[in-house]
């Protein structure tokens, strides 16, 4: 439910909208997760792999970042 704020400015939703504040203004937007696009197996399994290799990668710098934090110039 969309409210007015103590500035009289529209806060909240009003059927798929969504009224926020950002930089002073209010921008309207449709609420997240409506759009309707259903991912397929190929997606779903991209995004898996992917996020894999995303903690792979992090797990695999936080570890050469502490041994190089011993070497200097």
């Amino acid at each position: 439910m969309a409210q007015l704020d103590k500035h009289n400015r529209l806060i909240g939703g009003l059927g798929d909208l969504v009224f926020r504040q950002v930089n002073g203004k209010t921008i309207v937007q449709v609420k997240p997760g409506k759009n309707g696009v259903n991912q397929t197996k190929q997606t779903k399994l991209s995004s898996s792999d992917f996020g894999t290799a995303s903690s792979t990668t992090k797990c695999l710098s936080m570890t050469l970042r502490r041994l190089f934090l011993t070497y200097y110039d």
